[in-house]
């Protein structure tokens, strides 16, 4: 995909132009479950970029926080690279809490 603005090549659709410093999605939805996260990227409500994030999840108790700890940063990395105005949040409410946390955007 191109930038909407200035037609240079974005490494992944709906990715923020750091040429024109423009954005080419405007809000962020992510679904979230125990073991996979679809963070979906809009622009004038339109899709311009699907991800899916998996993870495994850890059955051994002193390991379980680091691995949701882990799961919540890439979504967030996911989310971060449209610089969004919005993100919306729906589904597994400890990865939601954990996602916010490693966000920092207003849910």
């Amino acid at each position: 995909m191109d930038c909407r603005c200035c037609a240079s090549s974005l490494d992944r659709p709906g990715d923020y132009c750091l040429v024109c410093r423009s954005a080419n999605a405007d809000t962020v939805v992510v679904e979230c479950d125990a073991e996979r996260a679809t963070v979906t990227a809009l622009f004038d409500d339109e899709i311009v970029a699907q991800r899916t994030v998996t993870t495994t999840r850890e059955t051994d108790e002193r390991w379980a926080p680091t691995e949701r700890r882990n799961f919540a940063g890439r979504i967030a990395d996911e989310a971060r690279r449209t610089r969004p105005e919005e993100v919306y949040a729906t589904g597994d409410s400890d990865v939601i809490s954990a996602h916010r946390a490693e966000l920092r955007y207003p849910f």
